[in-house]
C-alpha cells in the first residue's frame, strides 16, 4: 500500500512540475485550439474565418492570425490584435477590411463566447509604425491589421471597441 501511495505522489509531483514548466501561451494554445473554436465574423464583408494563434514576428503568416503577444477578447482593457494578408493569391483574407465604416460590427468567437465589437476608427500607417499595437486606456479593443493592397509599405488599421 505504501509503495502505491509513493508512486502516486511521485506521479502527481511530475505532472505538477510539467504543468508549471509550460509557458502560458503554449498552455493556452494546447487547451483552447483543440477544444474551442476561435473565429472572426464580419458580415458586412462576408468574412467568417478561423483564427490561428501565432507571433506578430512570424515571417510566414497563414490564415487569420490572433497575435499571441497582445490582448484577448476576455481581458478587460486589452488590445486584441488580429492580422491577415490582403492582395492577390490564396492566403488573403483581409482584402475588404478597408470597406468597413464606423459603426460596423465585428464578432469574435473565443473560448466558446461571442464578443461583439463596433468599429470606432480606421486609418493607414507606414509599415514601421507600431502605434496601433498599443492599448487604449479604459477600452477593450480589437485591432485588425493588414497591408495596403496597392502600396505594401502601408498598413490598413481598423479599430473596434468591445460592447
Amino acid at each position: 500500500m505504501q509503495k502505491k501511495t509513493s508512486i502516486m505522489l511521485i506521479s502527481i509531483f511530475i505532472l505538477i512540475n510539467l504543468f508549471f514548466c509550460i509557458k502560458n501561451e503554449e498552455l493556452e494554445e494546447m487547451l483552447y485550439n483543440e477544444n474551442a473554436p476561435w473565429y472572426i465574423e464580419i458580415n458586412k464583408i462576408n468574412l467568417k474565418e478561423n483564427l490561428y494563434l501565432d507571433s506578430i514576428t512570424s515571417e510566414d503568416i497563414k490564415g487569420v492570425v490572433l497575435f499571441k503577444e497582445y490582448g484577448r477578447p476576455n481581458v478587460e482593457y486589452s488590445n486584441t490584435i488580429i492580422g491577415a494578408h490582403s492582395g492577390t493569391g490564396e492566403n488573403v483574407y483581409f482584402n475588404d477590411i478597408d470597406k468597413l465604416k464606423l459603426g460596423d460590427e465585428i464578432f469574435i468567437y473565443y473560448k466558446n463566447i461571442k464578443y461583439k465589437y463596433v468599429v470606432i476608427d480606421k486609418y493607414e500607417v507606414i509599415e514601421t509604425d507600431l502605434t496601433p499595437l498599443n492599448s487604449m486606456k479604459n477600452k477593450t479593443i480589437l485591432t485588425l491589421i493588414t497591408c495596403n493592397s496597392i502600396d505594401n509599405t502601408k498598413r490598413v488599421i481598423v479599430v473596434s471597441e468591445r460592447f
